[in-house]
C-alpha cells in the first residue's frame, strides 16, 4: 500500500503529480482512493524491486510512504463507509504498501 502527499501549487508540481500516478499505474499499482494505491507482490525480493522502481521516479518534493501487509492483514481492514476494496485473495501474496520520505538511495 502506497500513500503520497505532493505539493500542487503550480503547473510544474501538478505535472509531477500526474507523472507519479502514471508511473505507479505502469508499475501495476491500483487506485484505492485519493493518494492511496495498492499492489500485490509475491515475496521479499519483489518487495525490494518495487521499492527500487518507486525510488527511481519518486519526486524530490512531497512525501511517499509505503507499508507491506500480508493479504490476510489487508483483508482485515475495516470499511466504515462506502464499498469494500476487493483484492484477488486466491494467491498467498503480500500487498505492497511502502515506507520512506523523499528516499532516493
Amino acid at each position: 500500500m502506497l500513500f503520497f502527499d505532493l505539493p500542487m501549487g503550480n503547473k510544474e508540481q501538478k505535472k509531477i503529480y500526474r507523472d507519479l500516478i502514471k508511473n505507479l499505474k505502469i508499475c501495476g499499482f491500483v487506485f484505492m482512493q485519493e493518494s492511496v494505491y495498492v499492489k500485490e507482490v509475491g515475496n521479499i525480493r519483489l518487495k525490494n524491486e518495487e521499492l527500487d522502481k518507486i525510488r527511481s521516479f519518486a519526486p524530490n518534493e512531497g512525501s511517499i510512504y509505503c507499508i507491506f501487509l500480508t493479504l490476510e492483514q489487508f483483508k482485515r481492514m475495516k470499511t466504515i463507509t462506502g464499498e469494500n476494496f476487493v483484492f484477488d485473495d486466491t494467491k498467498n501474496k503480500e500487498i505492497c504498501i511502502i515506507n520512506w520520505k523523499n528516499a532516493k538511495n
